[in-house]
């Protein structure tokens, strides 16, 4: 275990939480590590607890910047990264003791571009999730089908839980100012990748505080999911044909994506999501229904979901009086 890694860690008002996540890292099993923190004009005591920590600690370096996002303030982590291999955390996640040994060990014995571990979706510092470990072992073909969920298989685009070889992502950023960045940086890293190996073992706990840019009314920074799935129906329609018709057909699942947290949260800007808005996405959703609803991209909720969707404002409304009248 010779090979610098590189891990890249953005930091925006978390002092509840960075000292769970830098300990986690420090401890693990795997020493040759760079950890880069990129302060991105925090306002709270995020930047001086950096700080500490980079004092204390020599694998440590703190960049202090201003406040651009995450998309941001991870491109300038990479521009400063010296490692043969490059990962990414989130200021209030943690990671397991060998999570970095494991997925090092994994590419090597694989000879793998890339390598990929389950997580936990976490809202305490418990888990009791156990599993037996299963891998698959995907040529440049078979990620991609997984990507696009050819065989039905779960969107799951994140970085965080992945090490990349660095010359697979060295020429590629995200994207500043979006949200649903790591869909498109994925995608094209994926494209310069010969073998990944992926394993189901929950090795990353995801921290779900219910504050994340997920969740809450549905706002003008949503919409950056349009921006990020048509980038890549563009791609695909010129260079990677194969996919353009799955592509286009997930920019319709990020038309129902983004209808339902409608539904669920309600709108935060009505100058920009009018009811005329609405209604045009709707009827974006109705021309794909067919499509949607045989791609296996929805479970059965979502389906059921879609299908109200879809409905007439009338229908939609005589359905809600009937279930009311059943409920009271």
């Amino acid at each position: 275990m010779d090979d610098l890694i590189s891990v890249i860690i953005p930091c925006f008002n978390v002092e509840k939480y960075i000292n769970r996540c830098l300990e986690s890292v420090l401890r693990q099993t795997y020493q040759r590590l760079e950890i880069i923190l990129v302060d991105d004009g925090s306002t709270d005591c995020t930047g001086s607890i950096c700080g500490r920590y980079s004092k204390e600690n020599e694998k440590i370096k703190v960049i202090h910047k201003e406040n651009g996002g995450a998309s941001s303030a991870r491109n300038l982590g990479m521009m400063h990264a010296t490692g043969k291999y490059i990962g990414f955390v989130d200021s209030d996640d943690w990671i397991s003791d060998d999570f970095y040994s494991y997925l090092y060990e994994l590419m090597i014995t694989y000879n793998a571009d890339i390598a990929e571990c389950g997580y936990r979706l976490m809202d305490t510092c418990k888990s009791t999730i156990v599993c037996s470990e299963e891998i698959n072992i995907l040529n440049n073909s078979e990620l991609m089908d997984n990507f696009f969920r050819i065989r039905k298989e779960k969107s799951n685009y994140a970085v965080w839980k992945c090490l990349y070889k660095r010359k697979i992502v060295e020429n590629i950023k995200f994207e500043n100012g979006y949200i649903n960045e790591d869909v498109l940086f994925s995608y094209f890293a994926l494209l310069n990748v010969n073998c990944a190996v992926i394993s189901n073992l929950p090795k990353y706990n995801y921290f779900v505080n219910g504050q994340g840019i997920t969740r809450g009314a549905l706002k003008k920074q949503d919409l950056s999911l349009y921006y990020v799935w048509d980038k890549i129906v563009e791609h695909t329609k010129e260079y990677n044909k194969k996919y353009y018709k799955k592509a286009a057909l997930n920019r319709e699942r990020a038309t129902f994506t983004l209808l339902s947290k409608y539904v669920i949260y309600g709108i935060n800007d009505y100058n920009i999501f009018t009811d005329r808005w609405v209604e045009e996405e709707r009827g974006q959703l109705r021309e794909a229904y067919g499509e949607l609803m045989k791609s296996g991209y929805l479970d059965i909720k979502r389906k059921c979901a879609l299908t109200l969707l879809c409905l007439s404002p009338q229908m939609l409304h005589i359905i809600l009086a009937k279930v009311r009248k059943i409920v009271i």
